[in-house]
């Protein structure tokens, strides 16, 4: 899926709307199979309440599973040419573990996380250069929701932070 936003899905050539996706989600359901969704964040033109959006649509299915994925800017993409231009930006690591401490809130509690970053090959990837380590960033995650007492699902729909 990776966006609930069609404009967004055309931008980065999805091939497909969220309406076929929901109708492609149903279908698979009614077969009896379990179903992973996977989100971007920080898509082009996609501001925190557009990708909060998409995960509250997500969380509405209540599908089995759920990938999260940070922006990856591959070389010989037309993102990699937009992004050389200067288009857009790709978001930092502590901007994605907030993106990613208000989508847990939001995702039913039943819903099991697969993921939360993504990797590129150092080869391909042209942003960003930097990104929190993997593993620094599954303890920063688990940090913050200590602290701050937040757990999978306690604000369904309801989250909002100060970008």
């Amino acid at each position: 899926m990776q966006s609930a936003n069609n404009a967004t899905l055309q931008r980065v050539h999805r091939a497909h709307t969220v309406e076929q996706f929901e109708r492609a989600f149903l279908r698979i359901r009614e077969a009896g199979l379990k179903v992973t969704v996977h989100l971007i964040f920080g898509l082009p033109g996609e501001s925190f309440d557009d990708i909060m959006a998409s995960v509250d649509y997500v969380a509405s299915l209540r599908p089995e599973g759920v990938k999260i994925h940070n922006l990856n800017i591959t070389a010989g993409t037309p993102l990699a040419e937009e992004y050389a231009a200067g288009e857009f930006v790709v978001p930092s690591g502590p901007r994605h573990l907030e993106y990613v401490i208000a989508a847990l809130q939001r995702l039913p509690p039943e819903t099991v996380i697969q993921r939360v970053t993504c990797d590129t090959s150092s080869e391909r990837l042209i942003a960003p250069r930097y990104f929190t380590p993997k593993g620094r960033f599954y303890q920063q995650l688990d940090q913050v929701m200590a602290q701050q007492n937040i757990s999978q699902g306690s604000n369904e729909n309801t989250v909002t932070i100060d970008s």
